[in-house]
């Protein structure tokens, strides 16, 4: 079962940054499918840790290589582009003390705000540095 579907308005015409999106996209699709075939809440419970670990590592490990790159050239809405991945990262943090709280069934709200945070970053926000990286000679 999919989630949501890669397209190409996802891609921002660098390829290492598409290949992350894409891959994450992949990465969610499949725990998303885990969650929906779970029977039990213990299960579930185990799968929503497992998706806010995945998003932790990946908050650190994209955002930084992005970040990087962005530095490297100078990107002017560099600063911005951090606040934005900062909002991501609070949000995390506020749905790891939610599941630590033991609040059940967070599994449906972490994908939705995953396929909302996406959606609004990747569509807009990264679409932004494409062509800033591309004129750069940033493929």
């Amino acid at each position: 079962m999919v989630f949501w579907k890669w397209d190409d308005s996802y891609l921002t015409n660098v390829s290492a940054m598409d290949a992350r999106h894409r891959k994450l996209i992949d990465m969610f699709n499949e725990l998303y499918a885990s969650v929906i075939d779970c029977e039990d809440l213990k299960e579930e419970n185990a799968l929503t840790r497992q998706i806010l670990e995945n998003l932790i590592s990946y908050g650190k490990e994209h955002f930084a290589e992005e970040e990087e790159l962005l530095l490297q050239y100078a990107y002017p809405e560099l600063q911005a582009h951090k606040e934005e991945h900062e909002r991501f990262r609070s949000h995390i943090a506020d749905l790891v003390a939610q599941y630590e709280r033991g609040e059940v069934a967070l599994s449906f709200p972490v994908f939705v705000f995953l396929k909302e945070w996406i959606e609004e970053h990747v569509l807009k926000v990264d679409q932004l540095y494409g062509p800033y990286l591309n004129e750069r000679g940033v493929r």
